[in-house]
């Protein structure tokens, strides 16, 4: 039933589709959710987990993690991100990967909840991505 509810919002109130699949098999990667252009993306994504019905995942700030929410997000599939103390994201992540069985990261490339026209290139250091 809930799931006929997310697909019913999602798809005819919403307008929105969902394109391309993740076999059930991948147990860790990277999806690119796009656009990211509002505040109204992290229901879209528990929309998505519902209707796929796939464990999927995200990263947020460690502050939304304490109490009373931490076990809410944690419940969705948040992963908290440690940002203080000048700590590498992309390795913080990249343990959080090593540390899950499974990990699904839904990720906006656009960095931004305006529109864009195109995505940001990303920043080259050393010939590798930051």
């Amino acid at each position: 039933m809930k799931k006929q509810i997310y697909k019913w919002i999602f798809f005819r109130l919403m307008g929105w589709k969902i394109e391309g699949i993740i076999s059930p098999e991948i147990k860790k990667c990277v999806m690119m959710v796009m656009p990211h252009t509002s505040a109204h993306d992290f229901y879209l994504g528990i929309f998505t987990r519902g209707i796929t019905g796939l464990e999927m995942n995200f990263v947020a700030k460690k502050e939304l993690f304490r109490f009373p929410f931490g076990f809410f997000f944690k419940s969705l599939g948040g992963a908290p991100l440690d940002r203080t103390g000048g700590l590498n994201k992309v390795e913080s992540i990249v343990s959080i990967f090593n540390s899950k069985e499974t990990f699904r990261l839904g990720l906006s490339p656009e960095g931004t909840r305006k529109k864009v026209d195109q995505l940001k290139k990303p920043f080259l250091k050393g010939g590798k991505l930051e």
